[in-house]
């Protein structure tokens, strides 16, 4: 059989089809919506850097939702203010922080950090308990849950809502970073409490969304009776993606940001 016709019977493989539609229809989005995130996040971490309250009320009604991802030694806390000595929030007094900018004057943000994770200083019953830890397990759900939803609103054609996922991560991100250098924590530390699980948590996140962005794409088009979109090979190839690069990404972040990035976050701090 000649070389010729072998090639034009050669039905490609399951990974080679994939890295086809990577290359062909993945690719180009995943770039864009990566400049696009980038971006976002930089102009949110401004907007809360200039305004360090607003990302801190932000960044409470996000991690309020998240109480499954910490392993609490016991009591609940608030970022308004240092715990009660019930080892619960503040109370009035957090609530007059928020509206009274004389009153977060003398917040020093690397001292919170460093007692909250020491769990409190010795006998100082105002942190009681305050020491939390992370649960990886959890955490590797909770990332493969916001992956989820990414790709399966691309399941809406005509809407592109994955675009509203990535802008709601970037807010998050953005407030964070922005609350953190606002409140006086240097550059160096928030990249060592980012970066260690980031560079594989952010890649994993961008990824769902590139490809549930082109999901919504190939259904649009296949509303539009263009043959050659073809979204059931899309939504395999979604499915094959995810099992082969996201799960592995989100596993490995999980487990950095739980066991190393603590303490690379508080060894960049001196701690």
């Amino acid at each position: 059989m000649s070389d010729e016709k072998m090639r034009d019977d050669y039905a490609p493989t399951a990974l080679e089809s994939m890295h086809n539609y990577w290359k062909r229809d993945v690719r180009k989005t995943f770039w864009i919506l990566t400049v696009v995130f980038v971006l976002a996040t930089a102009l949110f971490t401004a907007v809360y850097a200039d305004d360090p309250w607003a990302g801190m009320e932000l960044m409470n009604e996000t991690f309020s939702e998240l109480d499954e991802i910490y392993v609490h030694a016991g009591g609940s806390w608030s970022l308004w203010a240092e715990p009660d000595a019930d080892g619960s929030a503040g109370g009035e007094d957090s609530a007059a922080s928020r509206t009274d900018p004389e009153a977060g004057k003398g917040f020093d943000l690397g001292e919170f950090l460093s007692r909250f994770a020491d769990g409190g200083e010795e006998g100082d019953a105002s942190w009681r308990g305050a020491e939390v830890e992370l649960d990886p397990v959890a955490l590797f759900f909770h990332n493969l849950q916001a992956c989820a939803v990414g790709m399966a609103l691309g399941l809406i054609p005509f809407l592109f809502l994955p675009l509203l996922t990535l802008l709601s991560n970037a807010v998050v991100l953005g407030a964070v970073s922005g609350t953190m250098l606002g409140f006086g924590m240097e550059a160096s530390w928030l990249i060592a409490g980012i970066l260690p699980h980031g560079i594989f948590e952010l890649p994993a996140l961008l990824l769902s969304f590139a490809l549930g962005f082109t999901l919504c794409r190939k259904l649009t088009a296949r509303i539009f009776r263009r043959k050659n979109a073809r979204p059931l090979k899309a939504i395999g190839y979604t499915l094959l993606m995810t099992c082969l690069f996201i799960l592995p990404l989100l596993a490995v972040a999980a487990a950095i940001e739980s066991w190393v990035t603590p303490d690379v976050m508080f060894s960049a701090m001196g701690g």
